[in-house]
């Protein structure tokens, strides 16, 4: 015998889960992008400039020229439409920045898109696709 001690016997080779798993379990599915939020947004901020707009141009100058009407009416509906579609557009651009962040999320998780855009010009709709390297 030898003076050196005995090695022990070699690990058996530990299988993976990868080994055994299909592409799909691997790679996270490339799923529908969530809606962006800009239509809700951009609605979010028409309303609030036109609710402003009303309350600002329409519910003085043109509700004290009522002559055969009452004017008090006609500044009591234009204040509250006003004021409806400005808290429309608050609930929209709260909504609207929601889904952005949502959106981006997505992104981050899904690379790919991250370049996609979409621009009209004289001849149609063009898709491009940024890269950087």
């Amino acid at each position: 015998m030898s003076a050196r001690a005995e090695e022990p016997p070699p690990l058996p080779p530990v299988e993976s889960a990868e080994e055994h798993a299909t592409p799909l379990e691997i790679e996270p599915p490339v799923s529908r992008p969530p809606w962006t939020g800009r239509e809700a947004i951009w609605s979010g901020v028409g309303l609030i400039v036109a609710g402003t707009a009303t309350l600002i141009v329409v519910a003085g100058p043109v509700c004290s020229q009522i002559r055969n009407g009452n004017p008090t009416t006609c500044f009591e509906a234009t204040v509250g439409g006003g004021a409806g579609g400005v808290a429309v557009g608050v609930i929209l651009l709260v909504v609207g920045e929601t889904q952005r962040a949502s959106y981006k999320e997505w992104l981050r998780t899904h690379p790919m898109f991250a370049g996609l855009s979409v621009a009209s010009s004289s001849r149609g709709p063009a898709l491009g696709w940024s890269v950087s390297f």
